[in-house]
């Protein structure tokens, strides 16, 4: 089974997140959330989740910082991100 960390700073988007999918029917476990890119690497150094679902910007580590900082820890096979936004410019993802 994979391992999902969700990371938001608005709660309903954790849950929307949550409950969007039948996670367990797709083989994957979510394994934690966190509210920030700082906790989130707390957790992925502790959970070793497969796959991390971002927002980019967040208080005290944005998702882009959270996603660098793995890539230079792990290299790119682990995790891997897949980063969400509301932001209509998306020269801010790139």
């Amino acid at each position: 089974m994979y391992k999902l960390l969700v990371v938001d700073d608005e709660p309903l988007v954790q849950v929307g997140i949550k409950s969007m999918l039948e996670w367990r029917e797709l083989n994957i476990e979510i394994c934690g959330t966190a509210t920030n890119g700082s906790a989130a690497l707390s957790l992925i150094e502790e959970l070793r989740p497969d796959i991390v679902i971002t927002d980019i910007k967040m208080p005290i580590m944005s998702g882009l910082e959270l996603t660098r900082i793995c890539r230079e820890k792990y290299g790119n096979a682990y995790p891997k991100f897949i980063i969400l936004t509301s932001y209509e410019d998306f020269q801010m993802a790139k």
